[in-house]
């Protein structure tokens, strides 16, 4: 059996991108609680970064597009930022800002944290909007984009307990934890992400002078506008998830023999949720084949309300390691409708503006959404 290279590269990618990632980028939001920024404040933060990502996303794109020779570089340079963000955010998080919630804004640790976050997500982004529209045009809109995607999810899952587990040891019985082991793991491995996407096959475009003209007719048909507002829902719902589930982890851990290896158990629920999405996006084509990408949005933004409701539940009334339980869930919420999302995209994408269509249904559900 004849192995195709250029799809193995896109699963190691996948694989070491999102291993690399999930050290850090889960536990953004009680990273800076610890450093003393308030709930509140990354709200507005992630308010303000929302824009940054809006409005730099499509302008990276554009220029991809437009100038194909270009499309590896920018891939390549936003890979590496990812990791030199995560590893420069560990020097804040080892000298902390030392004051009140109130006055936490006039730092300049504070900023240091906010443009990080904010180059950091842009970057993230950016790497995963390019990776999805190579994979897409290395496959074709038809291929299996799910079994390309779910490696991702594995590396997620399984450096997720890892992550966690050494941040546990690493710390004792300190009140605040040390995430040092996370940030080394991010180094080596997008290190090694790194190396491995800059020998990965960019599919060759004709460079398109007018993107935007080719893309503006989508925009003004009305099935893309529905599928970009399903899009932005779906985000909504999961970025609840996966911005507040931590928070409401440390929350119910507090004061409780849970909080020990509160680190290990949120590395548990990452492993959990992937456990679930992996299968579903190895069969999402089938699905998607069956009743169509449209549908299976429109079914999952049902799974999600479930899903909530059941967190709202265990949250009030139950113990926090049935948080864990409900993230089953998650396997047909993100893995089957994000696999949608990116095939639906690749089908609407005129020729040559893949790369720009793609980053605005992630931006939509990544950006938007959450």
């Amino acid at each position: 059996m004849k192995i195709n290279r250029d799809t193995v590269l896109i699963k190691a990618h996948y694989f070491f991108f999102f291993a690399g990632m999930v050290p850090v980028l889960p536990f953004s939001m009680v990273l800076g609680l610890g450093l003393g920024v308030p709930i509140i404040l990354q709200g507005l933060m992630a308010a303000v970064v929302l824009v940054g990502t809006v409005i730099a996303k499509p302008i990276l794109s554009l220029i991809a597009d437009t100038f194909p020779r270009s499309r590896r570089i920018i891939f390549i340079a936003s890979i590496l930022m990812c990791g030199l963000v995560s590893v420069k955010c560990n020097a804040g998080q080892q000298e902390g800002l030392g004051c009140q919630p109130v006055e936490v804004w006039t730092k300049m640790g504070f900023w240091a944290f906010f443009s990080l976050m904010m180059i950091g997500m842009i970057s993230f982004c950016t790497a995963n909007s390019f990776s999805d529209a190579v994979t897409i045009e290395t496959i074709g809109p038809s291929g299996n984009y799910g079994s390309q995607r779910a490696w991702g999810s594995l590396g997620w899952g399984l450096m997720g307990p890892v992550s966690g587990l050494l941040v546990d040891w690493w710390s004792g019985y300190a009140e605040l934890k040390d995430y040092t082991p996370a940030y080394l793991l991010v180094f080596l491995i997008m290190g090694v992400d790194v190396v491995l996407s800059s020998n990965l096959k960019v599919p060759k475009l004709d460079a398109e002078r007018n993107v935007w003209s080719s893309v503006w007719p989508l925009l003004q048909e009305p099935r893309f506008f529905l599928f970009l507002l399903f899009s932005v829902l779906n985000g909504c719902f999961d970025g609840v998830v996966l911005n507040f589930l931590f928070v409401l982890q440390e929350d119910m851990a507090a004061g409780s023999a849970a909080v020990q290896n509160i680190k290990f158990l949120q590395g548990i629920t990452i492993f959990v949720q992937c456990a679930t999405e992996v299968p579903c996006m190895f069969f999402s084509h089938v699905l998607v084949k069956k009743i169509g990408a449209d549908r299976v949005t429109t079914l999952v933004l049902g799974l999600h309300a479930i899903r909530l409701y059941l967190i709202t539940c265990v949250g009030t009334w139950g113990n926090v390691w049935l948080t864990v339980a409900v993230e089953v869930l998650n396997g047909p919420c993100y893995g089957l409708g994000y696999s949608a999302i990116v095939v639906y995209a690749g089908q609407l994408a005129p020729p040559g503006a893949s790369t720009t269509v793609q980053s605005l249904a992630n931006i939509c559900y990544e950006s938007i959404g959450p």
